[in-house]
């Protein structure tokens, strides 16, 4: 649900941004030193946005998620190849499995299963039982403030695309042009589009708290570390926008002469 959200706010938010970035120069006409300064203010106002996700966790969520893959409650139930399915426990935690909770009994009540006898439980309602899927927890404020300032990032984003490229064509010779494009392009995929994925994939797999297993390698990640990888991974992302901005302010810094319209 978050990521529709997130992806159909933030799609409506970034057109709109590029719309009203496309206005706003056809009508006022601004200089380029004015079109490259506000790349500096979107640069920095899109690392403080990210930033800001770094503290937006859901500490509810975080504090249910029970993992006890080595523990004693569950030794002999064997629980190595088990797969990724999430129960509910009586004493309001989340277990990875049914058979991470140690329930040894299944049962079937109002057409949902009810597992009983989990000895990884402590709870003396319903004999330490649990019901399928993980624990409900109210997340919707965090969301809703994270949705508003994605929109903004978005949509202040987007507004700097048109000027971006704008000021890129005219500080170029028209005979240079088309080349000038492909060897930006072709330095935006060396340098960013491909190390970027690995760089980060790795930050995502250093902060996976369950590994699924096969039998002849290691599987997808089951389970994160939700605080350790919201830290982690904006403060990395934030700080490389915020390089990003100190390179956009040499270009305002070397643009006075640029003659834009």
């Amino acid at each position: 649900n978050s990521t529709f959200l997130v992806g159909s706010i933030g799609f409506t938010a970034s057109a709109l941004g590029i719309l009203t970035a496309g206005i706003v120069i056809t009508k006022f006409k601004p200089r380029a030193r004015v079109l490259t300064l506000w790349n500096v203010f979107i640069g920095l106002a899109t690392a403080i946005c990210i930033f800001s996700f770094a503290f937006m966790g859901c500490s509810q969520n975080d504090k249910s998620v029970k993992v006890n893959f080595d523990a004693t409650c569950n030794a002999d139930c064997h629980c190595d190849f088990v797969r990724y399915s999430p129960v509910c426990g009586a004493d309001g935690l989340t277990y990875t499995s049914a058979c991470h909770a140690g329930c040894n009994a299944v049962m079937t009540r109002n057409s949902s299963k009810l597992f009983t006898s989990c000895s990884c439980i402590n709870s003396i309602e319903l004999e330490n039982s649990a019901t399928s899927g993980p624990c409900s927890v109210n997340c919707d404020f965090m969301l809703t403030v994270f949705l508003i300032v994605t929109s903004l990032m978005k949509f202040l984003g987007a507004s700097g695309r048109a000027s971006n490229f704008f000021v890129g064509i005219r500080c170029i010779e028209k005979e240079d042009k088309a080349v000038a494009l492909g060897f930006g392009m072709a330095l935006v995929r060396l340098f960013a589009s491909v190390p970027s994925p690995i760089f980060f994939g790795y930050i995502l797999d250093s902060a996976c708290l369950v590994f699924g297993k096969t039998c002849s390698k290691r599987g997808n990640c089951w389970l994160y570390d939700a605080e350790y990888l919201r830290y982690s991974f904006n403060f990395i992302a934030g700080a490389s926008i915020l390089i990003g901005a100190f390179f956009d302010l040499s270009v305002w810094h070397y643009s006075g002469d640029l003659k834009v319209f």
